[in-house]
């Protein structure tokens, strides 16, 4: 385990204490993590007394079970359910389950459901010099959106669109001066009194599914990528159809959808609530789902970011 985990609690919710066993996996000589190591690390932290300044109508625990027990099979079938919402067989849940424990095999490392895990977990900033996590992100993200949309073959396309911009052109006005000559929609961009201090105006990546006619009136998604703990307080930054109305010449035919990515793994009693703050959520579980369009070059620099977080953060 690495040396800088936090201690876990009963009270932590069941999705922190799956991670907690996921990492855990990835850095365990015998490459597992099991419900035994997860119900004595709970019972060694001494926290079963915090229950009883708990809330009733939020806790998971029932009065006649026991804590420890009761947070180590909500953890388990929050497992579970990551590797259903992964496509269950279909790889994108780099971990083998079962109903005792969970194990990694020779790929787990280099899957990019355990970059999404690892930037939850230790931030943008914890890879190597010249791979910035954030940026790495936004362009799984993008491939996601693709995938989700359709995929190249139903003629769907991407634009990282984020700052600092990569391919695009650094400055905003010829970067969505670009964007709107690749979406065929939008006339360009505006001047307004703050357009030189823009850098995306929130806009991190533009997804859309065209048609042959080359017409407007098409599918646009615009998406926004959070990776800091402070997500939630960024949901209802992106309005698309005040972006285009602020920084477009001419709105598109139909305005975007919203999508809202996060590495982080959202519960079930947040998700409606989310998805109607920040539009269509893409949590960890669903862009792993949908990252089978990521190239392998992406790949490579997703694992070599990976690799060099395990690597440095190794238990003493």
């Amino acid at each position: 385990m690495p040396a800088d985990a936090p201690p876990i609690s009963v009270t932590d919710s069941s999705e922190s204490l799956a991670d907690w066993v996921e990492v855990k996996t990835l850095w365990d000589p015998d490459g597992n993590g099991s419900q035994v190591e997860l119900k004595k690390s709970l019972q060694m932290s001494g926290t079963t007394d915090a229950l009883d300044d708990e809330d009733e109508s939020t806790s998971r625990v029932e009065a006649w079970e026991d804590p420890c027990e009761a947070a180590v099979e909500g953890a388990f079938s929050e497992i579970e359910d990551r590797y259903h919402a992964c496509g269950s067989g279909g790889g994108a849940y780099p971990f083998a389950v079962s109903r005792e424990f969970v194990a990694r095999d020779g790929h787990t490392h280099e899957s990019v459901y355990a970059f999404l895990l690892l930037l939850s977990r230790f931030g943008h900033s914890a890879g190597p010099k010249g791979l910035h996590g954030e940026q790495l992100f936004e362009d799984l993200c993008a491939c996601a959106a693709e995938a989700y949309l359709g995929g190249e073959h139903s003629g769907v396309k991407s634009y990282v669109f984020g700052f600092p911009r990569r391919l695009a052109p650094s400055g905003f006005r010829p970067a969505l001066d670009d964007l709107c000559g690749a979406l065929g929609e939008g006339g360009g961009s505006r001047e307004r009194p703050q357009t030189a201090s823009q850098k995306d105006a929130g806009l991190d990546i533009v997804a859309w599914r065209s048609f042959e006619d080359e017409r407007a009136g098409k599918l646009i998604a615009f998406g926004q990528c959070a990776t800091g703990s402070n997500w939630k307080d960024k949901l209802v930054d992106l309005q698309p159809t005040d972006w285009c109305t602020l920084w477009m010449q001419d709105r598109p035919a139909v305005y975007p959808i919203r999508l809202f990515f996060v590495p982080h793994r959202v519960s079930h009693r947040d998700w409606f609530f989310r998805c109607v703050q920040g539009g269509i959520l893409f949590d960890r579980c669903r862009i792993a789902r949908y990252s089978f369009l990521v190239n392998e070059a992406l790949k490579k620099r997703l694992a070599a970011w990976s690799s060099h977080v395990i690597a440095s953060t190794e238990a003493l």
